[in-house]
């Protein structure tokens, strides 16, 4: 992927056909309080090097947004 990513100058997501943003990806706005929730108290955020509240998670998903 990297070869075509400097051949192309194309970011990952669109090499991959993958969304590029939230938004491109179906997310509504209106739930990202309930995402960062959710991802707060998610078992898996215990093994990140640095903790994170949901305060941290809905200001990576704004922007994450568009």
């Amino acid at each position: 992927i990297m070869v075509l990513m400097l051949a192309t100058n194309v970011a990952p997501p669109a090499v991959a056909g993958l969304p590029r943003s939230l938004r491109d990806a179906g997310v509504p706005r209106t739930s990202l309080d309930a995402l960062a929730a959710a991802a707060a108290l998610d078992f898996s955020g215990r093994t990140n090097p640095r903790p994170a509240t949901a305060a941290d998670y809905r200001r990576l998903y704004d922007e994450s947004y568009d």
